[in-house]
């Protein structure tokens, strides 16, 4: 999720669990052990990010502001499993979703979402053969 777009009504509206989401990204950084961070002292590889996710919609920005206080910090770890819930054009898509850590000192990992049930795997295949959807 990119931070300008974390904050956009637009985008931000299609997530189900976006507080859940949120938080859980909350918790990499608070748990990041290289940095002490805040809202308004981020580590150096997420100032830009920061910048332009203050830029965006000030309730979405207040609510996220919200759950950075409450998230607790993840322990860092190689790897992280989390749920994705998007609303599709038909219907609620599900994602499992996990981060992995390749090189923490050069900020590399790899993000996937795997669809985690049936409905949303159809939906999907619909959406690829159906142009336009």
């Amino acid at each position: 999720m990119s931070s300008e777009k974390a904050s956009n009504p637009l985008f931000a509206g299609r997530f189900e669990n976006l507080d859940e989401l949120v938080t859980y990204m909350i918790g990499l950084v608070k748990g990041d052990p290289r940095w002490h961070q805040s809202p308004g002292r981020p580590a150096p590889w997420l100032q830009s990010a920061v910048g332009r996710f203050m830029a965006g919609d000030p309730v979405l920005i207040g609510r996220i502001l919200d759950l950075w206080s409450k998230a607790p910090p993840l322990p860092h770890r190689t790897r992280h499993a989390y749920t994705v819930r998007i609303r599709g054009p038909k219907c609620v898509l599900s994602f499992c979703g996990s981060t992995t850590i390749a090189d923490l000192w050069n900020e590399l990992s790899w993000n996937e979402w795997i669809p985690a049930d049936e409905k949303t795997w159809r939906a999907l295949r619909e959406m690829l053969v159906t142009p336009g959807v």
